[in-house]
């Protein structure tokens, strides 16, 4: 395992308010897709947050047109997911350990 020997100095304190709102935009998309159990409010709140976080980032003339134009993309992406889950109507509750996949037969 390649190890880095001399760590980098930069703290989480230190980086830029662009790049806190990226990770911390990542952070909720991390937080939305791994969700158990929980509020469906607060999921809901969560997908509002990240929509409005990419939109911001967007945007940001300090990045790239091309960094934009893929923001832009999964925002949008963002929204329909947003738009089809409101549409959906949840019948059966998720229960823990349960996932949008079986596992494959040889792990079972």
């Amino acid at each position: 395992m390649d190890t880095c020997k001399n760590p980098p100095t930069t703290t989480e304190f230190n980086i830029s308010g662009l790049e806190a709102m990226l990770a911390g935009t990542l952070c909720l998309m991390s937080a939305y897709c791994h969700r158990q159990g929980g509020s469906d409010t607060n999921h809901e709140l969560i997908g509002l947050k990240i929509v409005s976080n990419l939109t911001c980032l967007q945007c940001q003339n300090s990045l790239s047109s091309e960094f934009r134009r893929v923001l832009a993309k999964v925002c949008e992406s963002w929204q329909q997911h947003r738009r089809l889950v409101q549409s959906t109507p949840q019948t059966t509750p998720r229960a823990e350990g349960v996932y949008w996949h079986p596992a494959p037969p040889g792990l079972q």
